[in-house]
């Protein structure tokens, strides 16, 4: 179980400087200078929360309202968690704090293409892909997977 709070400028720092090995290099902050200025906007974290476990910050996910109760989630988890099996109760957690602080009714996750191990979490937790397209990030344009999960009501209570 995590402890959810909201994003705090020592956390918006400390996740800036994590540090994912190839391929998920992609992911790190400093890859893209405009990504990395919008992560350490105060204005941006308002909708950003941070999980912690035993005291330790262990990732973070944003959210961001669309429409018709539709929220488009990012998150991600330290890099020297990922890949060791906490992939789907963390997606599990987030999920719940879509629906309880959003009333959440479909939850939108986009993937970059390659990351095979995180869309394959994402379809154990529920959801399913519904379109691909090519995204600007990192000074060129990469391959991404939508992916949308049906959340009923009963659930977001």
């Amino acid at each position: 179980m995590f402890e959810w709070n909201w994003m705090t400028k020592d956390d918006a720092i400390a996740i800036a400087k994590w540090e994912y090995e190839e391929p998920y290099h992609f992911y790190n902050m400093t890859e893209d200078e405009d990504d990395l200025e919008e992560w350490l906007n105060p204005f941006n974290w308002k909708h950003t929360l941070v999980a912690y476990k035993d005291g330790e910050l262990v990732g973070f996910a944003t959210f961001r309202y669309k429409a018709n109760n539709e929220v488009e989630v990012s998150l991600g988890m330290r890099p020297d968690l990922t890949g060791k099996g906490f992939g789907r109760q963390f997606v599990e957690q987030v999920n719940n704090e879509a629906c309880h602080r959003y009333r959440a009714t479909c939850l939108i996750v986009n993937v970059a293409a390659f990351n095979e191990r995180a869309i394959a979490v994402y379809e154990r937790a529920g959801y399913r892909k519904v379109a691909a397209f090519l995204q600007q990030t990192n000074h060129s344009n990469y391959p991404f997977v939508k992916l949308k999960k049906r959340i009923h009501m009963e659930a977001s209570k």
